[in-house]
């Protein structure tokens, strides 16, 4: 007969083998699903790039000088590009092919403040082209294909392609990706993996995830005016900071039927209206006000000092006002001679940031912190910061720097197996 426990040792083994086979048939699945994922969303790249690299183009001077790119976005030769390539290269342009081909064009109108520019191929098409997609409603996390002439045209090189996922959505509606250009990429498109053109490439940041691309939604919003050849607005490539209008107000980018503020500066022209948190801005400078970004594009055309009227929804109120609009300079001076300076960076208190898969992990977290009275621990793997993905460490940091002290931010994590999202009220430091 044979012993009791032996029998358990057997059929115990025959269990953890069992499970052993599953495990593996699980993994294999995962790993076919992952694969065919990968497969699927190369196949796209290429695709894009297929069509695009007709329609991407270098834009120099007429006289040779300023460089930049563009692309084609109608068979009768319109040009998508950034206004300061229009700014750097003239009215009369060089439009070179990605075969080589020089072809001459010029520049029509632009909004600096945007960064958007328009031009046109002055000899008769039909030419390639590729559809402009839209901007305003694309989820963060998106994959996009960038293309380009960084350098400049090379004879010897098609346009590179770069590929990557919009991380961030500016006040201004700008998108932000983690492709990444080099000079001579600015006025380039950004695509989807549908082959639209979603944004232009607008500057380059401080680290390789921080490219900025002007979103084609606002190419739209002034359309006939750059048609028209009309040039307005400052250029500014960091449209965060500088001396470009501000209200000094975080908006929500989801709301619909007006501009939801979000939160209010202490010190910006919003808080001394009255203007709260929960507003709904309804109109504004005379304007009925549908969307945030459509706000923002309308403070795009002012100037630091014009005064605006505006009407919010308050709850079951209709409240009118007016502000007179500052800049950001103004919002981040430091106190008068003799006042006690106070700190104006975001504290947060997570430290020993790592990137994994599906964000960044805390390594610890500060004791008595914002972070710690929120209930963020150390393991934590952070996916979202508001409604911008996060992928890695410069990426989180970059998110949290753009916010100020005392406001709050939604943040999105894993632990473990489960998904939280908490609220923190960024302290000081």
């Amino acid at each position: 007969m044979a012993r009791p426990d032996i029998k358990l040792s057997i059929s115990r083994i025959v269990s953890i083998l069992q499970t052993a086979l599953l495990l593996t048939l699980a993994a294999q699945t995962a790993l076919a699903d992952t694969l065919e994922m990968f497969r699927s969303r190369q196949d796209k790249v290429k695709a894009v790039v297929k069509s695009a690299v007709a329609t991407t183009v270098a834009i120099t001077a007429e006289q040779q000088g300023g460089t930049g790119s563009g692309v084609i976005i109608s068979k009768d030769g319109l040009i998508l590009t950034a206004a300061h390539v229009t700014a750097a290269t003239g009215k009369k342009l060089t439009i070179i092919f990605s075969d080589g081909r020089k072809v001459p064009g010029i520049a029509l109108g632009s909004n600096l403040t945007l960064d958007t520019g328009l031009a046109r191929l002055t000899e008769e098409g039909p030419w390639p082209f590729s559809q402009m997609g839209q901007s305003d409603i694309i989820p963060m996390g998106t994959w996009c294909v960038a293309l380009g002439h960084p350098g400049g045209f090379m004879q010897d090189r098609p346009p590179p392609v770069r590929i990557g996922r919009i991380w961030h959505r500016d006040q201004y509606g700008a998108l932000y990706s983690d492709c990444t250009l080099i000079g001579g990429d600015s006025g380039g498109p950004l695509f989807d993996l549908n082959g639209q053109v979603i944004g232009i490439h607008s500057s380059i940041g401080g680290s390789l995830s921080t490219n900025r691309h002007a979103a084609v939604d606002s190419f739209r919003e002034h359309w006939n005016r750059m048609l028209n050849g009309e040039v307005w607005g400052k250029l500014h490539l960091d449209p965060d900071a500088g001396d470009l209008a501000t209200m000094g107000i975080e908006l929500d980018w989801s709301s619909q039927n007006g501009a939801l503020v979000r939160a209010v500066r202490t010190n910006a022209p919003a808080a001394a209206a009255g203007i709260r948190a929960g507003d709904l801005i309804v109109q504004f400078a005379g304007e009925s006000i549908t969307s945030s970004i459509q706000l923002l594009h309308k403070l795009g055309e002012m100037k630091a000092g014009d005064l605006a009227s505006l009407t919010v929804h308050r709850e079951d109120q209709v409240v009118d006002m007016e502000l007179t609009l500052t800049d950001y300079k103004s919002l981040t001076e430091p106190p008068a001679s003799g006042a006690e300076p106070v700190p104006d960076s975001p504290y947060l208190g997570i430290n020993d940031l790592e990137q994994t898969e599906g964000g960044v992990q805390v390594g610890s977290v500060t004791d008595s912190s914002p972070a710690a009275a929120a209930g963020i621990q150390a393991a934590d793997i952070i996916s979202a910061v508001d409604d911008s993905i996060v992928t890695t460490p410069e990426m989180l940091v970059e998110l949290l720097l753009r916010r100020t002290p005392d406001t709050s931010v939604t943040i999105s994590l894993m632990r473990g197996e489960e998904t939280k999202i908490v609220t923190v009220k960024l302290g000081r430091q």
